[in-house]
């Protein structure tokens, strides 16, 4: 029922669209500068599997 009303229109298909794209641009840009800063202090973090790693995913 809420997921038809909200894209109804074609305006807020294309507003959905904006929205996806804009917050999966800035987790890239997040994700590259973690790995950047990661591999550049030669420093490593704690992944899901609990195991030393400087190239995280973050799945």
């Amino acid at each position: 029922m809420t997921s038809s009303f909200i894209v109804k229109k074609p305006s807020r298909i294309k507003a959905l669209f904006f929205l996806m794209t804009t917050v999966l641009m800035i987790y890239a840009g997040l994700d590259h500068q973690i790995r950047t800063k990661l591999k550049g202090n030669k420093k490593s973090i704690t992944n899901s599997m609990k195991k030393q790693t400087d190239n995280p995913n973050n799945r």
